[in-house]
């Protein structure tokens, strides 16, 4: 059975949309659901994630808080859950953050997508770094190596190979462990799990497969990264307000212009 990691923390109505998506897709129920909790995460979220596992397998993984050591420690959640799904043997393991909003196509266009390609993972969100229109073309894909780690699916043995790049040297000084170990590809602010992930993959030239039509879109409308550090109102007013504005790209850029938030 191929796992599903969700990283979860403190927005229980982004969480609450990402849930419901997801069973919208006729192979949600085949899958195994690893909720990774971050230290210091919410009640209301653990009620969330209960009540889905009363209907899917899966499981609410609780990071230890005595063995976070990294300054990063959302990342070295995000690490323990990539290990924690390894230990279930799967082919496949989906990286869905709480945030990340999927089409009804999202897991087979993954399965397809690794079939037709053999690359060691794809990402079902458009692609930051190369310009390219949104075309409806729900066949097309390109192969470059990037990485985002948003609405993504790793092969196995892909996944095993990156994680040790997750190093003690990485976790006690990730800035400078990366632009030790990869001099040579561009650096930039971010040495999170996704930025050492990426820099990993493009000195490595890995092959990457990405849609040209996404099957997941990131709503990042909230969060301590995100645009508007903090949504108001009850989790309801919170539902009904991301999704009046995550799923348009123009009015999500708009709103967070006018919470001076940068777009």
């Amino acid at each position: 059975m191929d796992v599903v990691m969700i990283p979860v923390y403190n927005r229980e109505a982004c969480l609450t949309i990402t849930l419901e998506l997801l069973e919208k897709n006729i192979l949600s129920r085949n899958m195994y659901y690893l909720f990774v909790a971050d230290v210091g995460y919410r009640s209301g979220v653990r009620q969330i994630v209960m009540r889905w596992l009363q209907n899917h397998k899966g499981e609410f993984y609780q990071v230890d808080p005595a063995q976070v050591r990294s300054p990063i420690k959302q990342s070295y959640a995000v690490y323990k859950g990539y290990v924690r799904a390894l230990t279930h043997n799967p082919e496949y393991i989906f990286m869905v953050e709480d945030d990340i909003f999927t089409s009804d196509q999202f897991f087979n266009w993954h399965y397809k997508i690794l079939e037709t390609t053999g690359a060691a993972l794809s990402i079902a969100t458009k692609q930051r770094n190369v310009p390219y229109p949104l075309i409806k073309n729900y066949d097309q894909y390109f192969i470059t190596p990037d990485y985002q780690s948003l609405g993504v699916c790793w092969t196995s043995n892909a996944l095993g190979k990156a994680l040790n790049q997750f190093t003690p040297g990485y976790w006690a000084n990730p800035f400078g462990y990366i632009k030790t170990v990869y001099p040579t590809v561009k650096q930039d602010f971010v040495a999170s799990q996704d930025g050492l992930l990426r820099k990993y993959i493009l000195a490595n030239n890995i092959e990457v497969a990405w849609p040209v039509y996404p099957r997941a879109w990131h709503g990042g409308y909230y969060g301590a990264n995100r645009g508007v550090k903090r949504a108001t109102g009850t989790i309801t007013e919170k539902i009904a307000k991301i999704k009046s504005v995550a799923f348009d790209e123009a009015t999500l850029k708009a709103e967070l212009i006018r919470n001076n938030a940068p777009a």
